[in-house]
């Protein structure tokens, strides 16, 4: 995260789930009470994967960025000028994993931001996001605290691109402050991407994000 966004996560952790508690959850956004179609067996097993990867570094190996780096070797890893890229000029690192499925970009942004994230291009996003509510419940529940939803917040980018966040939190052991910032980002370039990852479609970046609250 950069900039303005970083701002837009600040606020949310200091004014978001903590303040509202049940209210909060209630202005999580819903989907329109439409009957969708089915999503494909390939689509759902898109959404899985991409839950799984998120799972696997940010959930059972961040914030231990040495355990994160260790579940990396075998990927490759990205260039100082791929990692500045998406990190800015924030200190960090990434790798690129290539499944059947999806070439997925994964971050360790290091302090004084301290996150993980895992994302992917899609051609116009992923149908579910049930398997990544699935993990990140069950790793606060593991912690014995609730998952605390917040308001979702939308930016259109001077570059062009609309990003839509939905923060999701966990509180720290006074109940008071936030320890654990979740955040899905997802960026609509509105057919107007270039990378090497473009998959057709308005090429829409999903993105899942872990941040942990520093001492």
């Amino acid at each position: 995260m950069k900039g303005a966004w970083k701002a837009v996560a600040g606020a949310v952790m200091i004014v978001g789930a903590l303040n509202h508690g049940a209210a909060a959850q209630e202005a999580t956004p819903q989907p329109p009470p439409v009957q969708l179609p089915e999503p494909s067996p390939e689509d759902v097993a898109a959404a899985t994967e991409l839950a799984a990867v998120f799972e696997d570094f940010c959930l059972k190996r961040f914030p231990d960025d040495e355990a994160v780096k260790a579940g990396a070797q075998d990927l490759t890893a990205m260039t100082p000028d791929q990692v500045k890229g998406i990190l800015k000029d924030d200190p960090g690192m990434g790798w690129y994993k290539r499944t059947p499925l999806a070439l997925y970009k994964i971050t360790l942004e290091l302090p004084p931001y301290h996150a993980c994230a895992v994302r992917r291009m899609t051609a116009n996003g992923i149908p579910t996001v049930k398997p990544y509510l699935a993990a990140v419940t069950a790793f606060a529940a593991a912690q014995g605290r609730p998952l605390q939803g917040g308001q979702a917040q939308k930016m259109n980018l001077p570059s062009g691109p609309t990003v839509t966040l939905f923060p999701q939190a966990i509180a720290d052991a006074t109940g008071q402050r936030v320890q654990t910032q979740f955040m899905v980002l997802l960026t609509n370039y509105h057919h107007q991407y270039g990378g090497e990852d473009y998959v057709g479609g308005v090429g829409l970046e999903v993105r899942y994000v872990r941040q942990e609250k520093q001492p």
